[in-house]
């Protein structure tokens, strides 16, 4: 719990950027904001020859950019992703995350969401958490939301946002 006492305040009073120390998440261009070509600065492409993805300068949900994935199929190691790599530090076992984005689509079908998975130092697969998926068809901006927690022996995370088996576009 946070908790802020405020006595014989007269004038407002704002709060912004609350940091719990010692935990800290680090990703790079979390709001898609910067970046060059088809894809945000700190983001990579996964399976990149199964869709369309775009960085794009045109749609937000806020700031200036997001991604899509468009026409994706997918496979049994993965489906078309936007994958980022964020610090964690210190890492430690049970420790929970509460992590989310904004997506919103058209004519969406398959499987549209946000992934969190767990690797070990050896980059060994330990689990992962999954969202909900965005609603198939048309949708306004809308928030998907999970908490993860960090499993034992976890070196690192990576955060994705999938598409999968969707003939529409999604962006996050």
């Amino acid at each position: 719990n946070i908790q802020c006492n405020l006595r014989n305040v007269v004038e407002s009073v704002w709060f912004d950027d609350i940091t719990m120390v010692p935990y800290t998440l680090m990703t790079a261009s979390p709001g898609f904001e910067a970046g060059a070509g088809q894809t945000p600065t700190g983001w990579q492409q996964y399976h990149p020859t199964q869709g369309t993805f775009a960085w794009d300068t045109g749609v937000s949900h806020s700031g200036g950019a997001s991604v899509s994935l468009t026409a994706t199929t997918g496979d049994l190691s993965g489906v078309p992703s936007f994958i980022t790599t964020p610090v964690i530090n210190p890492l430690q076992a049970g420790q929970q995350y509460q992590i989310g984005v904004w997506a919103r689509g058209t004519a969406t079908t398959g499987n549209n969401n946000l992934v969190v998975s767990w690797f070990n130092a050896a980059n060994a697969y330990l689990g992962g958490t999954s969202s909900a998926a965005l609603p198939n068809g048309t949708t306004t901006w809308t928030q998907l939301s999970m908490t993860t927690t960090v499993p034992d022996g976890a070196a690192y995370a990576q955060i994705f946002v999938r598409s999968g088996s969707n003939t529409g576009t999604v962006w996050y």
